[in-house]
């Protein structure tokens, strides 16, 4: 098992499902950020090449349906320092945080959203016997901020999981929103006319994996992704995702992040606990993982949701080149989706399932998790329920 790290050499597209082929003013456009199986499988061909970058199963002596064995957890965004080590960790923003505009210029009032018990009288159309609605116990005028960032450095994040305070701080401070959408135009001219030739003139938007903040100095971000299984891969430059552009492989001697010491005493205190998506999760009930999921296999312990913070579901599908047809499409629940959930069992029971969940998949089926669909951070919560005011 080990960390690695893919940094893009060139901006670098993860396509939509929107048709892209050889017309005049055809575009590719990519996603803000590739799915984790686009990774899962860029390990996987990683892991049948050569020293020589030759593809060559035989190399890897497994068959294809024992490389989709080859288990990952990622990809999450990281920044790089100058000697190729990770500087910090980048979380999708979770989506139990109301970032609002504050008084002063460049200010972020952050509001936590939890849930509500309803008051006498009151119902509401949420799908499960029990939800609580999630929101605002306290309303407030300010609208939310359009420019917040969209990954909150892992301090931050840190200080989310651990503390149930509301708090002012700066875009700086937050994070920043990742990788940058560049967008080119290709042409090829017509050396008679030196016009576009037919079919030659299209556009491409790709991630670029740098960023300034406040007119700093660029900084270097990468892909980081856990392999958890002995694959041979190899360093090297290789191609990833449309166009083949290319990417550097790297192994890292980081690990990834542990529990925070708070979250875990609190979590098992408390009997309760939000679960919040590092990567899109895939729960064949939809928007929310099912019930032996969410138990994650950790006898004597009855977990219950009580409340979600989940946004628009995503759509991921995709080629299979072992039966050559699409792939069927699914419907994901978002990075940074979050999960109010109480825990009823003994403190051990907590803290076993705290360890079975830290950073680990918690899809519904088997090969969304070795995909790395649905890796999960956890944080505190007291278990209570805002009041309406």
């Amino acid at each position: 098992m080990a960390l690695w790290m893919i940094e893009p050499r060139d901006p670098i597209i993860f396509r939509d499902g929107r048709p892209f082929g050889a017309w005049g003013g055809a575009r590719a456009t990519s996603l803000p950020f590739p799915f984790p199986s686009t990774i899962a499988g860029g390990v996987r061909t990683r892991a049948f090449r050569t020293a020589q970058g030759v593809f060559d199963p035989s190399a890897f002596g497994r068959t294809p349906a024992e490389a989709r064995a080859l288990s990952i957890r990622g990809p999450f965004l990281v920044e790089l320092d100058a000697s190729d080590a990770i500087q910090q960790w980048l979380w999708p923003a979770p989506l139990d945080a109301l970032v609002l505009r504050g008084l002063a210029a460049g200010d972020f009032d952050i509001k936590r959203l939890v849930p509500l018990a309803l008051p006498p009288g009151v119902t509401v159309g949420l799908p499960v016997d029990g939800l609580c609605p999630v929101g605002l116990a306290v309303r407030v005028k300010a609208k939310p901020a359009g420019d917040a960032p969209a990954y909150w450095y892992g301090s931050v994040v840190e200080r989310w999981l651990t503390r149930s305070d509301d708090w002012t701080t700066t875009a700086k401070a937050l994070g920043h929103g990742g990788p940058v959408l560049e967008q080119r135009t290709h042409v090829a001219l017509d050396p008679a006319t030196l016009t576009a030739e037919d079919g030659r003139l299209f556009q491409t938007s790709g991630l670029a994996f740098t960023c300034r903040v406040d007119g700093e100095p660029p900084r270097r971000l990468a892909l980081a992704v856990w392999v958890a299984d002995d694959a041979p891969l190899q360093p090297g430059l290789a191609p990833l995702g449309g166009e083949r552009r290319l990417v550097m492989w790297r192994p890292s001697k980081s690990a990834l992040p542990p529990c925070p010491a708070a979250v875990h005493q609190a979590v098992c205190r408390q009997g309760a606990c939000r679960l919040i998506l590092a990567t899109p999760g895939y729960f064949t009930a939809g928007w929310r993982p099912g019930a032996e999921t969410l138990a994650a296999g950790v006898s004597g312990l009855t977990v219950t949701l009580v409340g979600a913070a989940v946004g628009r579901a995503m759509v991921v599908s995709g080629w299979d080149f072992e039966t050559n047809q699409a792939k069927p499409t699914r419907r994901l629940a978002p990075a940074g989706s979050v999960y109010f959930l109480k825990l009823e069992g003994s403190q051990d029971a907590r803290a076993a399932w705290l360890n079975r969940v830290w950073l680990q998949p918690v899809s519904d089926d088997d090969q969304s998790r070795r995909d790395g669909f649905g890796c999960a951070l956890v944080g505190a919560w007291d278990g209570q329920l805002g009041s309406l005011q």
